[in-house]
């Protein structure tokens, strides 16, 4: 699927990924794939942050 998820949004991005598969099934396809983390659930990169100044950066 070349499709972009919403960043950091894990919920947009589920009901975006049931749109997607909903539209393309009604269109015939049998088989979607999606990257392996389409859906974000937290982002990568906040574990090189620091302790203590840092985190205002993750929020």
């Amino acid at each position: 699927m070349q499709e972009a998820p919403y960043v950091l949004d894990k919920a947009r991005t589920v009901v975006q990924t049931a749109n997607i598969i909903n539209t393309v099934a009604a269109q015939g396809a049998e088989l979607i794939v999606f990257p392996e983390a389409f859906t974000p659930g937290y982002p990568a990169w906040i574990w090189r942050l620091r302790p203590g100044g840092d985190w205002g950066g993750s929020e």
